[in-house]
């Protein structure tokens, strides 16, 4: 790939260009908005649906919004938590390349797939990451883990930078550049946080991954050249130009992917990685245009 996906239209077009087709299944498929951004990417020969959960409530409610779901594949599970461990067992023998919650609280379906299943994971590989075009930054941000790790550890928040290290190489980045995420700039041992950032970053200074990690760095100096001039970190490669924010904790990414899907007019779609095959986890205020850049991220993810 000779130039860096930059917007999800460019995404969407690689996909579309690889002329590949993937198996996702949609759990607990009654939910409609979800169901419908699905369809339209079934409806590109992008992806082979199939709904597994509630036969009868699902084509109940599909009849009444006129969606047409006559064609699609459909394993028939009146109890949600039946659909949700058959989905876990075909994506775990390779029979189904992603996963889609559907009507399933978000919670239950994490704790379902992941931190109770061993077959589909081990819960210390698994992370969200959520993609980001923001106004006004020219190219994507990667941005975890706003959704699995409350307070990853070190060795967790590595392995976070390792899988997306790899994912942003498939967009065209050759090597990603790292900001962790802190109050400050500087190492304080009353701020834990910056000591692990200080402590991964020298990890990742010492080996030859196709990588540059910077941290502790505050979110305004990862994003701002200027920012970073102003507070005398003039050697920064990561400063103004970093792909991949790892955030502290749940709290810091969540309330970042927020901000900038809410306030900021940003697109932005997220999968969560590190099992059997991605995650895609809708929440109800995802818009239809978020569901479906979650889908298309998780395509390039598999």
């Amino acid at each position: 790939m000779s130039e860096a996906i930059k917007s999800f239209d460019e995404l969407e077009q690689v996909l579309l260009e690889q002329n590949k087709r993937y198996k996702v299944a949609l759990v607990a498929p009654s939910d409609m908005t979800t169901l419908q951004v699905a369809l339209r990417l079934h409806e590109k020969k992008l992806i082979e649906l199939v709904l597994i959960g509630d036969e009868e409530l699902v084509h109940a409610k599909a009849t009444k919004k006129n969606i047409d779901i006559s064609t699609l594949e459909i394993l028939d599970f009146r109890e949600p938590y039946k659909a949700v461990e058959t989905a876990s067992k075909l994506a775990s023998t390779g029979e189904i390349d992603i996963l889609i919650k559907g009507k399933y609280h978000s919670v239950d379906f994490i704790e379902k797939i992941i931190f109770g299943n061993a077959e589909f994971c081990d819960a210390n590989d698994v992370h969200h990451v959520a993609l980001i075009k923001a106004k006004g930054y020219d190219k994507f941000l990667f941005l975890t883990d706003g959704f699995v790790h409350c307070q990853p550890s070190v060795e967790v928040k590595s392995k976070m930078i390792d899988s997306i290290v790899k994912l942003a190489n498939k967009f065209g980045i050759e090597i990603p550049k790292v900001a962790l995420l802190a109050a400050v700039e500087v190492v304080y041992k009353q701020m834990p946080n910056t000591v692990e950032a200080d402590a991964i970053q020298k990890k990742y200074a010492d080996s030859s991954e196709q990588v540059v990690v910077e941290g502790p760095l505050s979110f305004d100096i990862a994003l701002n050249r200027l920012a970073a001039e102003a507070k005398g970190l003039h050697d920064s490669v990561v400063a103004g130009e970093v792909d991949i924010l790892v955030a502290p904790n749940i709290e810091t990414a969540n309330g970042i992917y927020k901000a900038l899907s809410l306030f900021a007019d940003s697109q932005v779609g997220g999968v969560i990685l590190g099992g059997k095959v991605p995650v895609v986890m809708p929440t109800e205020i995802d818009s239809e245009e978020t569901r479906y850049n979650s889908i298309l991220l998780a395509m390039v993810a598999c």
